[in-house]
């Protein structure tokens, strides 16, 4: 990771929290440019540098992304990630129409767009919930993505899930080394690490070379997730020793998403602040890039 180019501090927007979860008045009916002004606020109030924010939500038509970058207007933030849920069995075309409207957002200035993989819709039911895939079909998907990608400037980082990253991360190395040859990057999300029963700073150096992006939440000790980062068993001084080792981490994103049973004492806007609070108080932890 170059000393000059530290990677940015975004919050992330989840459907989870700004769409059909209502949290702080926050609605699916508000309608994305609401949504998307909500988002910037809990990220002025809580000092980020930026948003990460779903694709369909700005790319699905260049309307979408006008309208996103209206939004953005006169704010000091970049919008540097976007991500997207996308089936191992996705068919040529609709890959194709996926690769257009990544394009048609990247006026908007992101530069990485994180990918979740599911199994087919006909296949799910035969797998535990956050199955990521078999490995060589998410392999297929993300080879081809990042090869469309990379000449508009794009990075395409991978996120594993829990089962992917179980077994000290079986899955998620196969996957990775499927894609070697191609520009893949990870999306490395380190409350799902810890959901694993693996260690963040274990797979942060065997990952290193090619993990771009980062999530941050916290866990309970008895797994669930927490009200905000700080308030679990995350590690947080020692992620940030060996993310100093890290050759190209880009940005890094504080996610909030609840279990049923997590008890919610504050606003999300206080939490998104007091997450990123916690993360700047760290020695050595590497965010406050420039855009």
């Amino acid at each position: 990771m170059s000393a000059t180019t530290p990677p940015t501090l975004l919050w992330r927007m989840t459907p989870h929290a700004y769409a059909w979860r209502p949290a702080d008045g926050r609605t699916a009916e508000d309608g994305i440019p609401g949504i998307l002004l909500r988002g910037i606020a809990d990220a002025v109030h809580g000092g980020y540098d930026g948003l990460e924010a779903s694709l369909s939500w700005v790319g699905g038509s260049p309307q979408a992304a006008a309208a996103a970058r209206r939004s953005l207007e006169g704010w000091e933030l970049g919008l540097d990630c976007l991500f997207v849920q996308v089936s191992t069995g996705i068919p040529d075309e609709a890959l194709g129409l996926l690769v257009e409207q990544a394009v048609q957002a990247v006026p908007l200035g992101y530069r990485f767009l994180n990918v979740v993989t599911v199994p087919p819709a006909a296949e799910r039911r035969r797998y535990p919930a956050g199955y990521d895939g078999a490995p060589v079909a998410i392999a297929r998907v993300l080879v081809e993505l990042a090869r469309r990608l990379e000449p508009h400037g794009l990075a395409v980082c991978w996120h594993p899930h829990e089962t992917a990253l179980q077994g000290g991360a079986r899955l998620a190395e196969e996957t990775v080394e499927r894609s070697l040859g191609a520009p893949v990057r990870l999306c490395l999300d380190l409350g799902c690490v810890v959901r694993a029963g693996e260690d963040p700073v274990d797979l942060l150096r065997r990952f290193g070379p090619v993990v771009r992006t980062l999530h941050v939440r916290d866990v309970a000790p008895d797994g669930r997730w927490c009200e905000s980062v700080g308030e679990g068993v995350l590690d947080l001084p020692a992620v940030a020793k060996a993310l100093s080792d890290l050759p190209a981490l880009g940005a890094c994103a504080v996610e909030m998403k609840y279990d049923r049973d997590t008890r919610v004492t504050r606003t999300l806007r206080e939490n998104a602040r007091l997450s990123a609070e916690v993360l700047r108080g760290i020695d050595g932890w590497p965010t406050g890039g420039t855009r």
